[in-house]
């Protein structure tokens, strides 16, 4: 392994389970245009916001009007403030014994 330097994960259940930092990256939006929080008592809309394309996601949430504003919020929007939300994986398998770095890179 000489010359690596890093590897880079798919982290979406993998390491961690992030269905929390995704509803608080959605509520975060959504308290900007004054709708209530999407929670995990209400699993059609968190699927939503765990699975889908942002696009989607606020299409769905905030309608087509509001959805295109939305959107361009949600770019500039630092996920990283939803990382305390993360929650390492239950799965045995996935223990790691190496410091994790979480990095979020926003799309463009």
């Amino acid at each position: 392994m000489i010359g690596i330097r890093g590897i880079v994960f798919d982290c979406d259940g993998v390491l961690f389970e992030s269905k929390r930092a995704n509803l608080a990256y959605y509520n975060a939006i959504l308290e900007v245009f004054d709708e209530p929080p999407v929670t995990e008592d209400e699993p059609e809309k968190a699927h939503l916001c765990h699975t889908a394309a942002s696009s989607h996601v606020l299409m769905q949430l905030l309608g087509e009007e509001r959805a295109p504003e939305a959107l361009s919020m949600a770019v500039e929007l630092d996920y990283r403030q939803c990382s305390s939300f993360h929650l390492w994986s239950p799965n045995p398998a996935c223990r790691n014994p190496w410091p994790v770095s979480l990095q979020n890179i926003p799309w463009r």
